[in-house]
């Protein structure tokens, strides 16, 4: 699904997961107003993205750098590790 208007943004999502599933890892911002169009991105980020673990999260108000990170952090706390199965999970 082509999001109209979004070639550029698209692009450099689709650059990011190729590196991705080459072993390079990296980060990207979403920053914007209200009605930009940054859920139907970060939308076609996760359907690009089927064969990764696709994390989510709500922002805020706060610092829009770091706004919903204590929700990926407490995802990945939660997600086991390539070396332990996932029947295996620590209890806190």
């Amino acid at each position: 699904m082509a999001l109209f208007g979004s070639r550029v943004e698209t692009s450099r999502i689709d650059q990011l997961l190729e590196s991705a599933r080459a072993g390079s890892g990296s980060a990207a911002v979403v920053r914007g107003d209200s009605g930009t169009g940054k859920t139907a991105l970060l939308g076609y980020a996760a359907r690009q993205a089927d064969d990764f673990k696709v994390m989510r999260c709500r922002g805020g108000h706060g610092d829009p750098d770091v706004s919903g990170l204590h929700e990926l952090v407490g995802q990945v706390a939660e997600y086991p590790s390539p070396e332990q199965p996932r029947g295996n999970r620590r209890s806190a």
